[in-house]
């Protein structure tokens, strides 16, 4: 994986120092996360991905950017699970009940391609899109939790090395 060509390449390694100084290395050792990125003065804008083992550290570590709010879960909130008629509903029955549901689905690597849809019928449409895949990840979208056993959130460092929120 390549860091976007803005990032200066010594980025990477600050990221990855950060990531590895928290929680979170230990959690993957026992169970996978996926990882919602919210990037720093985005305006809303996320990544998302999904890791399964400390291996992939590395790759997020070149994809996420300077600031970003990184939230790692590892309860299951967001499971992956098979796409099939009853996961559909229970998914259009958590947008209709929260207003904010995810389904995301693998695309490169760690990195997941997500829809936020407002009930069954942008679920079927986007996931026609995306070829009608047979597995998935789905859940209600996640606060930003940090009680460094279910979920590990953080801001990574800025260009210059320093941590200081942002809006996201």
């Amino acid at each position: 994986m390549r860091p976007p060509p803005w990032y200066p390449p010594e980025y990477a390694a600050l990221a990855r120092a950060a990531l590895e100084g928290s929680a979170v290395g230990k959690l993957l050792q026992r169970r996978p996360a996926v990882v919602l990125e919210r990037l720093a003065r985005g305006g809303g804008a996320t990544n998302w991905y999904a890791l399964n083992s400390t291996d992939d550290l590395e790759g997020l570590a070149n994809l996420v950017a300077p600031g970003s709010m990184v939230s790692f879960y590892f309860d299951g909130r967001i499971a992956e699970v098979r796409l099939d008629e009853a996961t559909r509903e229970h998914l259009a029955a958590i947008a209709h009940r929260d207003g904010d549901a995810v389904v995301a689905i693998r695309t490169a690597g760690i990195e997941l391609e997500r829809d936020f849809p407002a009930g069954r019928t942008d679920l079927d449409d986007w996931l026609h899109e995306m070829g009608d895949p047979d597995r998935g990840f789905v859940g209600a979208y996640p606060g930003r939790d940090n009680d460094g056993v279910n979920a590990v959130t953080l801001v990574l460092p800025d260009l210059d090395g320093e941590s200081r929120p942002h809006p996201y």
